[in-house]
């Protein structure tokens, strides 16, 4: 499993998978989705125009690409209303991205942690919480696991504090052996 938190704009990483999020009061997107709906020659916004997709909170919808961006697989996830999106709504929501992205086996994904670019929030716990919920819905799949690569596309002045999150977490399970306690929710892996 490989993490990485940078900078760079999420249209620029060669991934397997760009995940991107919005939320059902977000018109027009903005963010890392509002970029790669640009990219995209207005995909989602078509999307939304036409009722496809709404944002509402859960709501996954998988894109093709189309060739315009170096991705095989573009996941949206809704994540509901912006006004109700608390770290207690973004925790449910890192599990169910974990999820997803486990589901469909995606193994190198580049993303935004969910709705910290529309809303404020502490992005070190915000990582750590997205990481733990990787580890524990990939875990089962060791083989998968191992071929994780994270991308974390963050503001340049959250680099740092993300970086050291994510360095942390890569050594908590650098020394976790996966015969070890499968208690569901344990963060100690």
């Amino acid at each position: 499993m490989e993490f990485k938190a940078t900078a760079k704009k999420i249209d620029m990483h060669t991934a397997e998978a760009l995940a991107l999020f919005f939320f059902s009061d977000e018109r027009p997107l903005t963010g890392s989705s509002g970029l790669v709906d640009w990219r995209l020659c207005g995909q989602i916004s078509r999307l939304l125009i036409d009722g496809s997709v709404s944002g509402d909170l859960g709501e996954r919808v998988l894109l093709p690409p189309q060739g315009k961006i170096t991705v095989d697989k573009v996941p949206l996830l809704g994540l509901g209303l912006s006004g109700a999106y608390s770290f207690d709504r973004y925790s449910q929501t890192a599990s169910w991205v974990a999820e997803s992205l486990r589901r469909m086996r995606i193994t190198s994904v580049a993303m935004t942690l969910p709705g910290l670019d529309i809303v404020e929030m502490d992005h070190a716990l915000a990582a750590q919480k997205l990481v733990d919920e990787l580890i524990l819905h990939y875990r089962d799949d060791p083989d998968l696991m191992s071929t994780l690569s994270l991308i974390l596309v963050v503001a340049s002045k959250k680099v740092r504090e993300v970086s050291a999150v994510l360095e942390r977490q890569r050594r908590r399970l650098a020394d976790w052996n996966p015969q070890k306690s499968r208690a569901p929710g344990r963060a100690n892996y």
